[in-house]
């Protein structure tokens, strides 16, 4: 049994291989006769550079859709970097308002003691130019004011 297989399997073989010798033959002689036409038509190697640029349009695709999934792996990246970030602001804020009051304490009890006029004078343009910073900084916050 297994011998038969065998010898049936040589035969289809040699069958394939001799239609595989055929086929090849046959795209040959057209291939040719191709060519004539194109160079009669004045159009020489048209179907070769038509075929170049189905294969270059096809690998554009597939680097195309790398890029795009490229661009959707950095986005997600970037929304969560800016969900961090303003975790940790929102986190952050009360704290820095609390110290922020701390500061403009502390300078206006040095200030009513110890200090001449120019002094205090001095120090109430420092706080409030301070107090303008901090607003500053909270208006230029992304996404939550004005610019």
């Amino acid at each position: 049994m297994k011998r038969a297989e065998l010898s049936d399997l040589r035969a289809e073989y040699g069958i394939l291989s001799r239609t595989e010798e055929i086929l090849k033959a046959k795209d040959a002689h057209l291939l040719g006769q191709l060519n004539t036409m194109e160079a009669q038509m004045g159009v020489s190697g048209f179907h070769e550079t038509q075929d170049t640029m189905e294969k270059v349009s096809s690998l554009k695709a597939s680097v195309d859709a790398r890029k795009g999934q490229s661009l959707e792996d950095m986005s997600g990246m970037v929304m969560e970097l800016n969900r961090k970030v303003a975790e940790r602001k929102s986190h952050l804020a009360p704290i820095i308002k609390g110290e922020i009051v701390l500061i403009i304490t502390s300078f206006r009890i040095e200030s009513a003691d110890t200090w001449t006029y120019g002094d205090t004078l001095g120090a109430w343009h420092s706080i409030h130019h301070y107090d303008l910073c901090i607003l500053w900084c909270q208006v230029r916050v992304p996404g939550e004011g004005a610019r």
